[in-house]
């Protein structure tokens, strides 16, 4: 997934928002639908722990390496969809799904605002966008709210996304939890 979805960056950016807040969620949809299948194996278990863990750790260490704004928000995506698999690992879909709604009203808001970014300043190079928030208040605004909103601030919807993780993870593998 890090492989194409990473190129698939290099895009106009309406078809980067469908692409991460729509296109790359409906793997999940279609893996929350094989769920009954993965409770009969647990080896599938198992490795689909092992794909979320290191896709959810290893996508927000690359994310944090790019210069560039469009596939700095690109491997974000790959990192949360790690923490949707862990989620149906631990066969809680209510979880994965709300992980996923989340995500994807975030994801666009961010990617709207990354347009306007982009379409303003000509530039996708995170070393030259200084002072976006001075010229450009509402859509710095638009991408700190949307960014917040990954985080999982208090009262924006990743944060009770998160909670719910950690309250099912927690029993289960609490290794992955602390």
């Amino acid at each position: 997934m890090h492989l194409w979805l990473d190129e698939a960056m290099e895009g106009p950016n309406p078809a980067s928002i469908l692409r991460n807040s729509a296109v790359v969620t409906c793997g999940a949809l279609v893996l929350l639908k094989v769920m009954p299948l993965l409770r009969i194996s647990p080896l599938a278990l198992v490795v689909l722990v092992v794909v979320g863990a290191v896709s959810a750790l290893g996508g927000a260490l690359v994310a944090l390496a790019q210069v560039d704004l469009k596939r700095a928000f690109s491997y974000g995506t790959t990192s949360y969809l790690g923490l949707v698999f862990l989620a149906i690992a631990l066969q809680q879909p209510a979880v994965a799904l709300l992980l996923l709604f989340a995500h994807g009203l975030a994801k666009a808001l961010i990617f709207m605002s990354v347009g306007s970014i982009i379409a303003t300043t000509n530039c996708q190079d995170l070393t030259e966008l200084g002072g976006i928030g001075t010229r450009m208040p509402a859509t710095a605004l638009a991408l700190v709210v949307g960014s917040a909103g990954l985080t999982g601030l208090v009262p924006l919807g990743c944060y009770w996304c998160f909670a719910l993780l950690l309250d099912h993870l927690w029993p289960q593998a609490p290794g992955f939890a602390a």
